[in-house]
């Protein structure tokens, strides 16, 4: 076999030259393995500093140098990108003359044409970047910063390649998030570091407990278990906690690094103002603070209550007491419903349904009349036309719903305040009278709070279960409350910095920040569904708005 058959082999005999300097495999012993692996999808869940973009730089190069093929690597941002390509990828082409001899045209920051063979370097949050070159190479750099959607839309660039290479790298996130997700469904390579034990010990899992500080002031990393003083944290090896996954993935950090010492890695973890920053970076482990939990698992169980059951809503006693609220969230193909039943200061949870079928809005019809819903909230959108007939069947009865994550006020009912201007352009709104604008933000952190301060009463019943598809296309028994659980448990409060570009044309933070809701474990659909079923019940009890302050 030629040695530029393989990737380790092309990167050996060509001597490459990093940031000026030959590459220091000995200080880089924990990357190995992945230059080692040329599997057709690799992910690679990191720490920040340790090598990655170097190995993927390297990776695309050497596709297209020995090989007719088009890569590409996306970027979330464009000012990324273009540094990316100015002062990482043009040095690496610059300092390596075997590469540079394979360079036809330089062509402009975001293409290098090596002969037949082309790289793009892309920003992914453009249409045209994602959607209209056919590539066999895919690269991704910081998963966690694009939307999911966004890489599948490009990962569809490689659809008629007979090669359909994919490399994802990222820090890490939240947990079950973004590059998490990803690394969860590979083999799972995580580095067992060398001490007494058998098997070794991974750093990042026994944090902080994996530094010793001694009165004398000496730092260094020790097993906690055995009590091994480890002096070369890369002595080790990777092991699959996963094993027989047909992805391969990886995990390393900074702890593995040579230029990077438990002294530093110590002091930043006492220091530091941001703990999730310090884990993502630092450790390349997913964390998600507490305190920025939307719900949690525990605060929605002690909302079961005996004595209630799921599809009976109590006996109306007055024209105040048993109304039936409705929220209704929809995607192409089916339609997520909650129902709410009113009662005093309190409301129960009647009805949890998933509608899977040709024309769920139908059964949203047939619901309407059978519970006797007074208040319905529907999604507007992606089928507005469905969203739109059910409000005029039921005037004033049906409201479709629109976020607005920079909306001033909490919600907007269309007949109980003048509409703005920008609603009035918005033909597709107008088109139907009843129609309410909610700040996503606000308005699912008030539906949770329902929920943490028990405001809403649960059915204990562990029978309520439907035949539904699954995320794996699977159709299959579920039981709904765990459905709906999984749906208001699973988001994460998230601090948005407002960035500027100062004089000097570079992104600086203002000091001013939003918040949004970040999901970890898919669209939660039965969490809007409920959202808008308790702004339904809201609108009952005859509340005008809520200002945001």
């Amino acid at each position: 076999m030629a040695t530029s058959d393989t990737f380790m082999s092309w990167v050996v005999e060509n001597d490459l030259v990093v940031d000026g300097r030959p590459f220091d495999w000995d200080a880089h012993r924990y990357l190995l393995p992945l230059y080692e692996d040329d599997s057709a999808e690799i992910v690679l869940l990191k720490g920040a500093q340790v090598g990655a973009t170097v190995w993927l730089l390297l990776r695309l190069l050497w596709w297209v140098t020995t090989r007719t093929v088009k890569a590409g690597l996306f970027f979330p941002t464009k000012i990324g990108v273009d540094k990316l390509s100015k002062d990482r990828l043009a040095k690496l082409i610059d300092q390596n003359p075997a590469i540079r001899a394979k360079l036809t045209d330089s062509g402009t920051l975001s293409l290098k044409q090596f002969g037949s063979s082309s790289l793009y370097l892309l920003h992914i949050g453009g249409t045209a970047s994602k959607d209209s070159t056919p590539l066999d190479i895919l690269a991704f750099d910081e998963v966690r910063l694009v939307e999911s959607r966004e890489i599948s839309q490009a990962e569809e660039r490689v659809s008629h390649s007979a090669l359909k290479v994919r490399y994802y790298a990222s820090t890490a996130g939240l947990s079950g998030a973004d590059i998490h997700a990803r690394f969860l469904k590979t083999d799972q390579r995580c580095f067992h570091t060398r001490c007494g034990c058998p098997d070794g010990v991974v750093l990042t899992d026994v944090f902080p407990d994996c530094i010793a500080v001694q009165p004398s002031g000496d730092c260094f990393y020790r097993c906690p278990r055995c009590g091994w003083r480890i002096r070369d944290p890369q002595n080790g090896r990777f092991v699959a906690h996963n094993p027989g996954a047909e992805t391969h993935g990886y995990h390393v950090h900074q702890l593995l690094s040579r230029f990077v010492s438990p002294r530093e890695v110590w002091r930043a973890f006492q220091e530091t103002d941001n703990r999730q920053e310090f884990y993502n970076a630092k450790l390349g482990v997913p964390y998600i603070d507490p305190k920025n939990i939307g719900l949690t698992a525990d605060e929605l169980d002690a909302c079961l209550t005996d004595g209630i059951t799921w599809n009976t809503p109590t006996v109306r006693e007055g024209a105040s007491e048993g109304r039936m609220c409705m929220g209704i969230d929809q995607m192409a193909g089916f339609n997520y419903v909650v129902v709410l039943q009113q009662t005093g200061t309190h409301r129960r949870l009647v009805r949890l349904e998933v509608i899977e079928e040709d024309d769920p809005f139908r059964r949203c019809h047939e619901l309407m009349i059978q519970d006797r819903i007074d208040m319905c909230v529907v999604d507007a959108m992606p089928n507005f036309n469905d969203a739109a007939n059910l409000a005029r069947a039921f005037p004033r009865k049906v409201f479709l719903a629109w976020w607005n994550s920079s909306a001033k006020e909490m919600v907007q009912w269309s007949d109980r305040k003048k509409e703005a201007p920008s609603t009035r352009r918005a033909s597709a709104m107008t088109k139907v009278p009843w129609w309410v604008v909610f700040n996503k933000y606000a308005a699912i952190e008030l539906a949770l709070h329902q929920f943490q301060n028990r405001r809403i009463a649960i059915p204990r019943s562990r029978e309520y279960v439907q035949v539904i598809r699954d995320h794996h296309g699977i159709v299959a028994p579920t039981d709904l409350y765990a459905h709906f659980k999984d749906h208001l448990t699973s988001v994460v409060r998230q601090r948005r910095e407002h960035l500027a570009l100062n004089e000097e044309q570079k992104r600086i933070h203002t000091g001013e920040y939003t918040y949004e809701w970040a999901y970890t474990r898919g669209d939660p659909h039965f969490l809007d569904a409920a959202t808008y079923a308790v702004f339904a019940a809201e609108r009952l009890n005859r509340r005008m708005a809520f200002v945001l302050t």
